[in-house]
């Protein structure tokens, strides 16, 4: 019920970057310093990086997240900070496809908060350009919507307080079961949380 206003307005997806299923960089050269420059320079004043923190992790039980991505990451918000443009990491997998008939794992609270947790305390002190995204397009699919948007409402609230833990300071991007849907955000909790952005993802038409 605050009005706030948003510190941007434009803003970049880098698909592709910090993706994939076999636990490799294939593609981490995809984006350099230049390509961050080039993006800043058409106006863009936040970029979402999507990454497989679950692929490029030790996998269970603890889930570590790999040196090389540190790196990766690492250098992005050194670039994003230099050039005053907005970051946000997104945890990113491979059940977000829509097309694979995939579903979010009914465990994926333990996965979640081991992999937060490193980057909260990772990112903590990293200063105002940086944003976390709990998860990109949670979907259950048990059969049963309401239970499943209940679920997934308590449990981002449970990610989200063991992120605070950690890093009471960085913005938290928070969205609703089926994929981000609209239709289902004002059915999540209130989280009592003054620094959150709610999200929602919208494929029309």
């Amino acid at each position: 019920k605050v009005n706030k206003v948003m510190p941007f307005t434009k803003g970049l997806n880098l698909t592709g970057w910090l993706e994939g299923y076999d636990n490799s960089n294939w593609r981490s050269e995809l984006f350099g310093r230049q390509d961050f420059e080039d993006i800043k320079s058409l106006g863009v004043e936040i970029v979402r990086i999507p990454i497989f923190f679950e692929e490029f992790s030790s996998g269970e039980p603890d889930y570590i997240i790999e040196d090389w991505l540190w790196e990766k990451i690492d250098n992005a918000v050194e670039w994003c900070t230099e050039l005053k443009m907005y970051m946000l990491i997104d945890f990113h997998n491979n059940t977000a496809s829509t097309g694979a008939g995939t579903k979010t794992k009914p465990d994926v609270e333990d996965m979640l908060v081991k992999i937060w947790k490193q980057i909260a305390e990772h990112y903590k002190d990293s200063g105002e350009y940086v944003l976390y995204e709990i998860m990109n397009e949670p979907h259950m699919k048990s059969g049963n919507i309401a239970a499943d948007v209940a679920k997934w409402g308590k449990l981002q609230g449970n990610v989200l307080k063991e992120i605070r833990k950690i890093d009471k300071t960085h913005t938290v991007i928070v969205c609703a079961e089926d994929y981000c849907s609209v239709k289902y955000l004002l059915k999540l909790p209130d989280y009592k949380d003054d620094n959150l952005i709610y999200n929602f993802h919208d494929y029309t038409p």
